[in-house]
């Protein structure tokens, strides 16, 4: 299920203290903060990272919970790009995250945003070209988040 705004609230407050933290680390610098020692406590860290990361989607679980993804259809949204300046034919693998099949219709419209905010993003650059998103759905013994 989608959580609510109570269960959104702490991972609200950490990428609060994350942005605090960097915020007063580049004041107290006179060069650009290229790396910094955060003490993440009771953080969720799967969830930070997947909102850094730009998911469109991000877990949230207690700690020590069961691993209640296991055999859970999952929808596989995979992000592919060429990278030409680096060597013809190679492909690399932008972005890979997983959003449970029974919310892919009530996250529909995010979904959406991101592919398309993604494909303007793609746009604006060169480095990258021929730009493949694609999904399928798996069902895991186990999932690591």
């Amino acid at each position: 299920a989608l959580c609510g705004p109570a269960e959104a609230r702490p991972a609200l407050g950490h990428l609060a203290a994350l942005l605090g933290h960097l915020r007063d680390a580049e004041a107290a610098s006179a060069e650009p903060v290229t790396a910094s020692e955060v003490a993440p406590g009771d953080w969720n860290l799967c969830t930070v990272a997947g909102v850094l990361l730009g998911y469109p989607a991000v877990y949230t679980f207690a700690q020590g919970a069961e691993n209640c993804l296991a055999l859970t259809p999952l929808r596989v949204f995979t992000a592919q790009a060429s990278c030409p300046r680096i060597k013809d034919g190679l492909r690399v693998r932008i972005y890979s995250f997983s959003v449970p099949e029974s919310l892919c219709a009530e996250l529909r419209d995010v979904l959406d945003a991101w592919c398309r905010e993604l494909k303007e993003a793609f746009r604006a650059q060169s480095d990258f070209v021929d730009l493949c998103i694609s999904s399928e759905v798996v069902s895991l013994p186990a999932v690591a988040l």
